[in-house]
């Protein structure tokens, strides 16, 4: 499935199970029915399988659907890590990500990979990753084989 480049996903400061369960569901809620690029179930049995743990690039796309979800959520957990600012929690997760699927384009993209550039271009008002996302996201589309 994905690759193992960058820091391990425990590096990957992916919010506690409950706090996941909670932003998935907004993601799923309030912005996969109108950009589907995600299956439900089948996220959901990845993420019950804890690949997150196991796969960087899974652990990264998970990132970016709780990133997204943050937009819709009024958890306390959300307001706590970032002083109540949704966009700082977005930007702090996303922040992550970048080094992990920064790559050169000289292979194939994976499943995951494409998934994370286009779950990532719903958020597209986050600084330079903005950038990096929007140009990335055509190379990996185009290298698909």
């Amino acid at each position: 499935m994905g690759s193992q480049r960058g820091p391990s996903s425990d590096h990957l400061g992916i919010p506690p199970p409950e706090i996941v369960a909670s932003l998935v569901d907004s993601y799923f809620v309030h912005s996969n029915i109108y950009y589907p690029v995600l299956h439900l179930p089948t996220f959901q049995r990845l993420l019950d399988q804890e690949l997150h743990q196991r796969d960087r690039e899974f652990g990264c796309l998970l990132l970016v659907v709780c990133a997204i979800g943050a937009r819709f959520s009024d958890h306390p957990y959300v307001s706590d890590i970032t002083a109540g600012s949704t966009n700082n929690c977005m930007t702090h997760w996303l922040s992550q990500t970048r080094e992990v699927m920064k790559k050169p384009f000289t292979s194939p993209a994976t499943l995951f990979e494409v998934q994370y550039y286009c779950v990532s271009r719903l958020r597209v008002r986050i600084s330079d990753t903005v950038a990096h996302v929007e140009g990335s996201s055509f190379l990996a589309v185009r290298d698909m084989s």
